[in-house]
């Protein structure tokens, strides 16, 4: 068959699905599946949080005299 005589008949989409998986878990299980989810999710950035403090991780600082912050030209014997 054409593609076009393809688009001439009339679109069949599947029937419904009866049941999701989704739906065939209990609500209490639902429910505690998103709190491990929340609980592994915090314990995760507080973990990276307690990494970067112990490491003294410094964002900012590093850019601080940075010549195009400062506004200052840079010499060539000095480095960024």
């Amino acid at each position: 068959m054409s593609f076009i005589g393809a688009l001439r008949r009339p679109i069949r989409f599947p029937p419904p699905a009866s049941r999701r998986w989704w739906t065939k878990v209990s609500s209490g299980a639902r429910k505690l599946a998103m709190l491990v989810l929340l609980a592994v999710t915090l314990t995760v950035l507080i973990a990276l949080a307690a990494l970067a403090y112990l490491a003294n991780v410094s964002i900012v600082d590093p850019w601080i005299d940075h010549p195009l912050l400062t506004g200052r030209a840079m010499h060539s014997s000095e480095t960024v």
